[in-house]
């Protein structure tokens, strides 16, 4: 066996470019040219939504505080995570006929367990990082200001009701 790993050919390299770029380039545009503007003007009129028990303000901050990083954890373990178990497994980085993508030799036993690790702790560091999130969340969201447009409806009605 070589000590360095397969390596991809220009042409499965540039396969792989165009498959992430397939993905990548409408999930930027959605999100530049729809999401943002959207998040933002619903940001501004949040406390303005009620569902049931839940205002639009819990939804801003939770998504903000604990969904965003608990998200973040769980993409990062399903790209990566898996992998990981089984470098741990076989005690060997790159995986066996793994290619990669520019010369890399074989590190087997404890060395072959840090970049695993390391990937590992920051999915634990997300998952934490959500928990005191939601904390967080709670302690913003525990007195929300009533909407600003319903209470100067209210208002304009009632300046009107008393100058009829």
């Amino acid at each position: 066996m070589s000590e360095y790993a397969p390596e991809y050919t220009k042409r499965e390299r540039i396969v792989l470019v165009l498959k992430m770029l397939a993905w990548a380039i409408p999930t930027y545009l959605v999100a530049q040219f729809w999401f943002f503007d959207w998040l933002s003007e619903y940001s501004e009129n949040a406390n303005c939504y009620n569902y049931g028990n839940i205002n639009g303000v819990h939804l801003v901050l939770y998504g903000l505080f604990v969904f965003m990083p608990l998200s973040l954890g769980i993409i990062l373990f399903l790209f990566e995570g898996v992998r990981s178990i089984k470098v741990i497994k076989f005690g060997q980085n790159p995986l066996p006929n793994e290619k990669v993508f520019r010369p890399t030799k074989y590190k087997y036993g404890a060395a072959a367990k840090v970049q695993p690790l390391g990937i590992f702790s920051i999915i634990i560091f997300l998952a934490g990082l959500s928990i005191w999130g939601g904390f967080q969340a709670h302690e913003l969201t525990r007195d929300i200001k009533p909407c600003a447009v319903n209470k100067s409806l209210n208002q304009i009605g009632a300046n009107n009701a008393t100058s009829a």
